[in-house]
């Protein structure tokens, strides 16, 4: 009997041999075949003969190629691709599962948890592609593999190579439309030529209609009527066909079917976003094994959000209130032995907003940001950081000669300002903070347009007043990352208002804000810069970190190409790539850089420290916290993070040390005892670990404390050691933990699978913390089962000596 796969077989020139056929659709018959080489079994895609018949096979595997480079959980990737004779195919991994239809055929509509979860997946999958540059124009449940609890989108690129190589973007002269009429977008379906990713936002909408109600929004007998209702017809509401469906996930539904690309969600990340917010008791649904992130305000940002950032990334200090902050009357002693009052040093201290409108704060507080960040690129200029500088604003009582010796500063820019619709009113006066004369005044009354000219202006006067030299190069990295668009200048100074309040709900305003100064200048550096920041900060505590920081990596990227000259956009490309990538060579070289360009940034020092003590660099650590502490004297998260260095270190009497300056910068600082009680734990003084942690506990609020739970099982008090893990773990259920410290609270149990599932997790989350395994101490337990070198493995980290 003739082999029915025996020309096929022929074509695939050994390297494949043909199983079974799969499946067939629009544009290929799909086989089960085996890759011989690799002895694996993989998905043969094999174009159809009449398409092959129509389309320049050369350029369709050039083109297909790009999607080669896609690499990401939820995205089927391309193995490889070719050409015999008539045959066209290329090869993806085989999947298995089942696909999304066929869920839907055996299933109907989904549960609303598992219908949030796989959307999810499949939103994430669209954020990293269209964020490389790839859009899939097909986007069904045909191409939705799912595999256990997790849904993967196959055949990304594949629709826009066929559509390059025939040059045809709706109709091939087959017949055959790329895309599909049940999913396709209006613009798509209309061959509009600048039809872009957001035509795959609305075929995701098409298919979250049905995925909730287990039908399609539209429609008809034949193609041509889809299309039509597609371009004419309102989508249903999705409660019409399901009524527990909650407003918020039928508003994200509703909103990436509109039929205008301008009037839909503009990125896939938008609906991450919104998908997130759907996740909590708020929004209506608590997915299964899903934390819910409840809306906290910034004294409880605990664990969830802002310890995981400060011990382990970001310089989140400006996200507590002022009144927990460290206040003027505080020791400057962690400044780690400057010279007090350094004559080539500045504070800009907030302006004063006079007139009683308080809706112009943000314009005030947003000024003196950037002339502190554009007085920060001066050469020979050391700028004191923002935190340490509002720890003033609001003293009526005010002694430049107290604000120089706190600030380690030797003058001081102080001043007022007032707004009145497009006009401004802004006086500043210069002073030796010694001597407490005014070396420089000025007042500008000038319309709001101008006050990019006043910024350079009151630049190039302290500059000449301190005899520093502003060059040609200099004076373009004090500008650089401007815009000249008003409107989104506005937009961009309201963002960074959000983005210094740091709940939930304000950084998402903040990315909002930063999005609507983007539409103003696309090409606007600061604003790119800020969305970078605003994911970062999202990142563990509202937002899955795989996500936020892959989208931190891309909008720090491009914030690097608007601005080259940029240090903070290279820390947060570095940090990010670490976090996301555990790419390490990545993460030392754009730190580098990062300190080359930013040495006025305690953000830049701070997130360089963190890395190193992660890494168990502890040296090069504790020296960056020390330069983040020199420009930043103020900030007890400086001090804390020195603790937290000195603490994977196992510099134990050190922690102690440090924490005393902790204390007297702020000592009402919410992670005060958490170090000290860890670094008593491990030095076998459990009782005074307990008192310590006891006091760290009345500030954390509800969440129980990990370190509780460690010190209790180190003892043998195991009982007491479980009954906090419940307590954390009914927590988890409304709150995110991240899982490293269950895998430690696990480990100081003995439970040693339980510990591994939970660091699995946790690099399956991509935590930043997952880089410290080889420091943690409460991990030691776990360092010799063989376990732990397979995830030292899978992290990219060495094996300790």
């Amino acid at each position: 009997m003739t082999d029915p796969f025996a020309t096929l077989n022929a074509a695939l020139s050994g390297h494949y041999r043909i199983v079974r056929e799969l499946g067939a659709g629009g544009m290929a018959t799909v086989y089960l075949a085996d890759d011989i080489k690799h002895r694996r079994q993989v998905a043969v895609k094999v174009l159809r003969p009449d398409l092959v018949a129509s389309i320049g096979a050369e350029r369709f595997l050039r083109e297909i190629t790009i999607a080669a480079n896609l690499q990401h959980p939820h995205i089927v990737p391309l193995h490889d691709s070719g050409q015999f004779d008539d045959v066209l195919f290329y090869v993806m991994p085989f999947v298995e599962g089942s696909t999304l239809r066929q869920h839907l055929q055996t299933a109907g509509a989904l549960p609303l948890p598992d219908a949030v979860r796989i959307l999810r997946d499949i939103a994430d999958a669209m954020t990293a592609a269209h964020a490389r540059g790839v859009v899939h124009r097909d986007i069904k449940p045909e191409n939705v593999m799912i595999s256990g609890r997790h849904a993967l989108v196959a055949d990304f690129g594949v629709a826009k190579a066929v559509s390059q190589a025939t040059g045809h973007h709706t109709m091939t002269t087959a017949g055959m439309a790329l895309g599909t009429p049940m999913y396709m977008a209006p613009e798509q379906a209309m061959a509009d030529p600048n039809t872009d990713h957001r035509a795959d936002i609305y075929a995701f909408g098409v298919l979250a209609f049905e995925v909730l109600t287990g039908r399609p929004p539209f429609t008809g007998t034949t193609p041509q009527a889809i299309i039509a209702a597609h371009l004419t017809t309102a989508a249903p509401p999705v409660t019409a066909h399901r009524a527990d469906v909650p407003p918020a996930l039928a508003g994200i539904v509703a909103r990436c079917l509109e039929k205008f690309p301008d009037e839909r969600y503009q990125t896939a990340d938008e609906i991450l976003g919104a998908l997130d917010s759907a996740l909590t008791p708020r929004g209506g649904i608590i997915a299964p094994n899903t934390p819910a992130r409840a809306k906290r305000g910034p004294r409880a940002l605990v664990v969830g959000a802002f310890a995981v950032v400060a011990i382990a990334a970001l310089s989140l200090y400006q996200w507590l209130p002022r009144a927990s902050r460290s206040t003027p009357q505080a020791s400057s002693a962690a400044a780690s032995g400057a010279s007090a009052n350094e004559p080539k040093s500045i504070a800009v201290l907030p302006l004063v907003n006079v007139g009683g409108d308080s809706t112009q704060e943000y314009f005030a507080d947003g000024t003196v940001e950037e002339l502190t960040t554009a007085l920060g690129k001066v050469p020979g200029l050391r700028v004191a950081a923002r935190t340490s500088a509002f720890t003033f604003k609001g003293r009526r009582d005010l002694d430049v000669r107290d604000v120089g010796e706190k600030l380690n500063v030797g003058v001081v820019l102080l001043g007022t300002v007032r707004r009145n619709g497009d006009q401004m009113k802004v006086s500043v006066q210069l002073m030796d903070a010694k001597q407490r004369t005014e070396l420089w005044a000025e007042t500008y009354n000038e319309s709001v347009k101008n006050i990019f000219a006043m910024q350079d202006s009151i630049t190039r006067a302290i500059v000449s007043k301190l005899s520093l030299t502003l060059g040609a190069g200099a004076l373009a990295a004090t500008v650089a990352g401007r815009t000249n668009n008003l409107k989104a200048h506005d937009l961009y100074l309201q963002a960074q208002t959000y983005l210094h309040q740091g709940t939930e709900p304000a950084l998402r305003q903040a990315l909002r804000y930063y999005r609507l100064a983007l539409d103003q200048d696309p090409n606007y550096a600061d604003a790119t810069l800020g969305v970078s920041y605003a994911y970062s900060y999202l990142a563990d505590a509202y937002m899955l970190p795989l996500v936020a920081y892959d989208s931190a990596k891309v909008f720090a990227r491009r914030a690097l190409a608007l601005d080259s000259l940029s240090g903070d956009a290279h820390g947060l490309l570095g940090y990010a790539s670490f976090a996301r990538d555990w790419d390490v060579t990545t993460a030392d070289r754009e730190f580098a850089s990062a300190a080359r360009r930013s040495a006025n940034s305690a953000d830049v020092h701070l997130l360089m420290s963190n890395l190193q003590c992660i890494l168990g660099r502890i040296d090069t650590g504790l020296e960056e916290a020390d330069l983040a502490m020199k420009v930043d004297p103020l900030a007890a998260l400086n001090s804390f993070v020195r603790e937290w260095c000195l603490y994977l270190g196992a510099r134990y009497d050190d922690v102690r040390v440090q924490h005393r300056k902790t204390s007297a910068l702020d000592p009402s600082f919410i992670y005060l005892d958490w170090f000290p009680g860890a670094a008593l734990r491990e030095q076998h003084r459990y009782d005074e670990s307990l008192a310590s942690y006891a006091k760290a506990q009345s500030l954390m609020g509800e969440q129980p404390l990990h370190g509780y739970a460690i010190t209790y099982a180190r003892m043998g008090r195991t009982k007491e050691a479980r009954e906090i893990l419940t307590r954390l773990e009914a927590y988890a259920q409304r709150h995110y933990v991240n899982p490293m410290f269950f895998a430690m609270i696990h480990a100081s149990l003995g439970d040693m699978d339980r510990a591994f599932a939970a660091l699995n997790r946790a690099a399956d989350d991509r935590t930043v913390l997952i880089g410290g395994l080889n420091v943690w101490p409460e991990l030691a337990p776990l360092r010799g089962d063989p376990r732990f070198g397979a995830l030292l493995k899978r992290v990219g980290l060495p094996a300790r000596p």
